[in-house]
């Protein structure tokens, strides 16, 4: 945390899964709440965070959530005691959350809940400079899902590369020959 109001209002008791204690910083802006995420590296969606209960809801109002150094969302108007939610216009990438006042303001949050996958990244360079990051087993591995590329189409309109993504009953398919490729980047 950026600075404690006082000794009562520590950083770890926005960690308190019950929201009944407070963390709060001294007034200004660009004061910052941030943590490290349990799990490493992570692909984040939301970003849940419970307002101060007895009074002032109203500073929360436009604290930007960061995930890794990157934009999430601005948290919206909201009141006393209120849990608000944060949605990343896209999924971001990062181990680091972080809530960083806009205006002169007090930073007063009760709990912070993160959602997203943990992913483990673990950079192999190749002789060209490029890396591949290595997804640990049974996780999303946050892919853009709108990069999907192959090499050629089996069908003009149907088994696109990314219809990869669209379920059980899609897939995509390249047409016949040595050489075809799918690929996809990750977000």
């Amino acid at each position: 945390m950026s600075t404690t109001y006082s000794g009562s209002f520590p950083a770890s008791n926005a960690l308190n899964s019950n929201g009944a204690r407070t963390a709060i910083t001294k007034r200004g802006v660009g004061m910052w709440w941030k943590a490290t995420m349990s799990g490493g590296d992570s692909v984040v969606e939301k970003v849940r965070i419970k307002n101060r209960h007895d009074c002032c809801g109203e500073r929360l109002t436009g604290t930007k959530v960061t995930i890794g150094g990157e934009l999430c969302g601005t948290v919206p108007r909201t009141g006393n005691g209120q849990w608000v939610e944060v949605k990343c216009s896209e999924p971001q990438f990062g181990g680091e959350f972080q809530l960083t006042t806009s205006g002169n303001t007090w930073l007063q949050i009760n709990a912070v809940e993160v959602y997203g996958w943990s992913v483990s990244q673990t950079k192999k360079t190749t002789s060209t400079g490029s890396g591949k990051y290595n997804v640990k087993p049974n996780t999303k591995a946050g892919l853009n899902q709108g990069s999907a590329k192959q090499s050629s189409n089996y069908s003009n309109s149907m088994y696109l590369a990314n219809w990869a993504f669209q379920g059980p009953n899609k897939f995509s398919h390249t047409k016949r020959g040595i050489g075809q490729w799918w690929e996809v980047a990750f977000n």
